[in-house]
């Protein structure tokens, strides 16, 4: 595709919104996980990029500085934004639902692999990448460690409304102290286009994020939106130090 503040409460270390509990994680996703697993068996990927994002080789810089920690990239896809990351001296971390997918990415880039379990998951690990094949709320509740950096082009806008409460949680309970993110919405017509990718106002991600993060808009730009005329905007987050 391009071109109400839930305060929540802890739980065992880990944010839960109010009105959920971390045993309901990845249970509303059930559907949601078939019609993006169905995408990829049927090879309809229009939101796959085949270039890295524009707006990450703009703003990237300004969001790692000079890190070069580990990037959590959720819902990566095969995305071709992993392979400039690591250039940059990163190594990736990918969640994706879609077996196809991961095996896509490592083959399509040359990158001989291996598949073992690690925290209760299938991961599939080359090179500078380690890339998870499970849900995305499955993979907070049980991944051991926090992330200083977070790549998000198009996994929030993927996910339904009532999903991304939670999926806003599961970021955060992934995220370091310091942690800081790149985060991508979208914005169209909804009378010439049905979602996904759907639309996430900035009033939205004051929302579920204002709360843990403090939120600064980059750049509102024009984009191809399936075909359609639409915009992109580029947010960066990062995580308030009081914040639990």
């Amino acid at each position: 595709w391009r071109s109400r503040e839930k305060h929540g409460y802890l739980h065992q270390g880990r944010i839960c919104v109010t009105g959920t509990s971390p045993q309901q994680y990845g249970l509303t996703s059930a559907v949601d996980q078939q019609f993006w697993l169905d995408k990829w068996a049927q090879d309809q990927i229009g939101f796959h990029e085949a270039q890295p994002h524009p707006c990450m080789l703009e703003f990237w810089p300004q969001v790692a500085d000079d890190s070069h920690a580990a990037v959590f990239v959720p819902l990566c896809g095969k995305s071709n934004d992993m392979p400039w990351l690591a250039g940059r001296g990163h190594s990736i971390v990918g969640v994706e639902i879609s077996d196809i997918a991961v095996r896509d990415f490592f083959d399509e880039n040359g990158i001989a692999s291996i598949e073992s379990v690690r925290d209760g998951m299938r991961c599939t690990a080359g090179d500078e990448y380690d890339i998870y094949c499970a849900d995305i709320f499955e993979f907070a509740e049980r991944y051991g460690e926090k992330f200083n950096l977070i790549y998000d082009r198009a996994a929030l806008i993927a996910l339904a409304p009532e999903q991304r409460a939670d999926y806003a949680g599961a970021l955060t309970n992934l995220a370091a102290g310091a942690a800081s993110m790149l985060l991508i919405t979208v914005d169209y017509d909804a009378d010439q286009i049905s979602p996904p990718p759907h639309i996430v106002a900035a009033d939205e991600i004051q929302s579920l994020f204002g709360y843990h993060w403090t939120i600064d808009l980059l750049k509102t730009s024009a984009a191809d939106v399936k075909g359609q005329p639409g915009t992109e905007t580029t947010y960066h987050l990062r995580r308030k130090q009081h914040a639990g």
